[in-house]
């Protein structure tokens, strides 16, 4: 569920570095009051995801 706000923020983050025009008038999420916080969060829940599956497979060798 946490992977559609990073999706969010690297679509706007993209569209921004890449354009030296004028922007289209669509506000930028990451501006919003608590977005980084969210983000930090949500990259950690990823990792965190990461680190069990890792941990479930060393433990299912570990007991054969």
């Amino acid at each position: 569920m946490e992977k559609w706000l990073l999706d969010i923020y690297n679509v706007f983050t993209n569209r921004l570095s890449d354009s030296d025009e004028k922007l289209d008038g669509r506000l930028n999420p990451s501006l919003l009051p608590g977005f980084g916080y969210a983000r930090a969060l949500a990259m950690r829940a990823i990792e965190d995801k990461a680190n069990e599956e890792v941990s479930k497979f060393f433990f299912f060798i570990q007991m054969r």
